[in-house]
């Protein structure tokens, strides 16, 4: 198996609180950020991404499935495949179950990585109770968890209280018309930063 720097799981929220044109915005969010030089210099000089996507709902719908990213041209063509990409069922928002999701995702990574990393954008609040174990089990086996709430500042509090990992972090963005340029912040510390 090739190796890589960085295996990176992104979780998309899909529930019933996201309205169909701030869905669009968080689809966008995710792929202009995988278009930003600062993103592909970032992996050039610290070596090649795998590279997931999962929508997330009272279930999980696979948006992209794992690509290697070495370059530019790779990340475009990851970019352009998610904007296409299926939505899946739009129900609650089951975050524990879609953190375990993500590590299962982690499991049959393409690459031997060097880090492995949730990164999880919500606009609210879930069950606590399966969000801190899954919590807890990503720390057991070495996997961080990153979380960006949309929204107010209760929802970020709510992800670094229950989700992210002692070795994660959380931001915030007050919008989704303010989300892109958060993420492209928070993929950029995810990978430049590994």
């Amino acid at each position: 198996m090739v190796s890589c720097a960085l295996a990176l799981v992104l979780l998309l929220d899909a529930s019933f609180s996201i309205r169909d044109a701030d869905w669009r915005l968080q689809v966008e969010g995710h792929a202009a950020a995988l278009e930003d030089h600062r993103i592909h210099s970032a992996i050039v000089s610290g070596g090649p991404v795998a590279v997931t996507a999962l929508a997330f709902s009272d279930g999980v719908t696979l948006m992209v499935p794992w690509r290697i990213i070495a370059d530019a041209s790779h990340a475009m063509l990851v970019a352009h495949e998610l904007r296409g990409a299926q939505r899946g069922p739009v129900s609650g928002t089951r975050l524990g179950e879609a953190l375990f999701a993500g590590m299962a995702a982690l499991a049959d990574a393409p690459c031997e990585a060097d880090g492995r990393v949730i990164d999880l954008v919500t606009d609210g609040e879930a069950d606590a109770e399966p969000a801190g174990r899954a919590r807890v089990y990503a720390e057991v086996q070495g996997i961080r968890i990153n979380a960006l709430g949309v929204g107010s500042a209760a929802a970020a509090d709510w992800l670094r209280e229950h989700a992210a990992t002692a070795d994660g972090f959380v931001m915030h963005a007050e919008g989704w018309e303010t989300f892109a340029g958060a993420l492209r912040r928070k993929m950029t510390l995810e990978i430049a930063g590994r």
